[in-house]
């Protein structure tokens, strides 16, 4: 693992002019949302909230530490590393298998137990048992133990039975084996599986299981998934049946259509129903939810970039461009500020827009799909939507009800 992600380089302004990577798979996974920071503040990016005194930035949902290198005047370094969930994310894996896990250092101190092994071994789910040693945890004798073999020799132990008593009392009868852990020629500790009766009869219970299924479905040729389509629209409530009819009929209309609905009511699922039922259904399908773009970034998403039209910028298509001859889904419309909305609104009555730093027009036909969480009535009137953006993108109007059951009716 690098022992930095990314390093951000500010002027003397605080304005980013460059990003570099050191870690391969997040600059695979960020690069095309980082490399437009290039030429603003970090003050700029709502996304990115910096914590002088926890030396941590919060970008979205990911936390990373950082240093403050200043190698030169009018330069500075953030050197990010991204905060590391690996032993949650083992120990949470570990806990999920049915098998009983136990992971010993060389002088067998208790590094890990998982739930299973805790079941089998009689040890409550409150009681903290890291640390201890495996003859203060076991009444055995050590000449006996799968554990104390495994270290002792340097070489796997599989499949011994052992029946012995807790240091709480309870009587253990279980299979054991165990595997030692080297790094390099050093022994660093072993890995201990355990299964009693019970859990052996689950897990085979499980394994018939999934046999089961396998044999069932072997048969049947891999489906890929190639986006939704109304039959996954399914309910029998009459609003969603509804508007379910409604988006059939209007579907190969070529008209822009606003979808309405809380939160989870399956608002993309319709959007695409509705382009894989219209005449675009051959061309693409883009989507883009506004709540979760910077405000200082949704420019240059949605016309693109032209190459030396600010610092590190690049020729870039955006999303007009890639969405062109097919749908746009706009999701959360409401979330995109006022300023935006009025460009997006050009774009509509004109047909065409100019990549940010550009000056050439570039004609567009994209048929656009648009979503409120709240009623656009409320919306235009808290001032968080343009009314005439509003009749533009709402030729049809489509209401989706919640799940039966949130709203009081069936």
């Amino acid at each position: 693992m690098p022992l930095i992600d990314c390093t951000l380089t500010l002027d003397g302004h605080d304005t980013i002019t460059g990003v570099q990577w050191s870690n391969p798979q997040l600059h695979k996974a960020y690069e095309e949302e980082w490399k437009v920071f290039a030429g603003h503040t970090l003050a700029e990016l709502p996304d990115f909230h910096l914590d002088a005194e926890q030396a941590k930035i919060v970008w979205r949902n990911e936390v990373f530490d950082y240093q403050e290198l200043l190698p030169t005047r009018g330069v500075r370094l953030l050197l990010l590393k991204r905060e590391d969930h690996r032993t949650l994310l083992f120990e949470h894996a570990l806990n999920a298998l049915p098998d009983g896990i136990q992971i010993y250092d060389r002088n067998a101190c208790l590094v890990h137990i998982n739930r299973a092994s805790c079941g089998i071994s009689g040890i409550p789910a409150h009681v903290d048992v890291v640390g201890q040693h495996l003859m203060d945890l076991y009444d055995l004798e050590e000449e006996i133990s799968t554990t104390m073999t495994c270290l002792r020799t340097r070489r796997p132990v599989i499949n011994r039975v052992d029946s012995f008593r807790t240091t709480s009392g309870s009587d253990i009868s279980s299979v054991n084996s165990a595997y030692p852990v080297f790094d390099g020629q050093k022994l660093v500790g072993a890995v201990v599986f355990d299964q009693n009766l019970d859990s052996i009869n689950a897990h085979i219970e499980v394994l018939e299981e999934r046999k089961k299924t396998i044999r069932d479905k072997v048969s049947l040729p891999p489906t890929p998934f190639r986006g939704y389509h109304f039959s996954d629209l399914v309910g029998s409530n009459r609003g969603l049946t509804e508007a379910v009819s409604l988006a059939r009929r209007i579907a190969r209309q070529d008209c822009n259509i606003l979808l309405v609905g809380e939160t989870g009511t399956g608002k993309e699922i319709f959007a695409q129903s509705i382009h894989k039922a219209s005449d675009r259904k051959k061309k693409k399908f883009v989507a883009i939810n506004c709540a979760a773009v910077p405000d200082t970034l949704i420019e240059s998403m949605f016309f693109g970039t032209s190459k030396g039209s600010f610092t590190g910028s690049v020729e870039r298509p955006g999303l007009l461009e890639e969405a062109n001859g097919g749908i746009l889904f706009l999701d959360e419309l409401n979330s995109m500020s006022l300023g935006m909305q009025s460009k997006l609104l050009r774009v509509i009555q004109e047909g065409s827009f100019r990549r940010v730093g550009s000056g050439r027009d570039i004609r567009t036909d994209v048929r656009f799909i648009s979503s409120c969480n709240e009623p656009p009535s409320q919306l235009i009137e808290e001032n968080a939507l343009r009314k005439d953006l509003f009749y533009r993108l709402a030729t049809v109007t489509i209401e989706i009800p919640p799940p039966a059951g949130q709203d009081g009716r069936s």
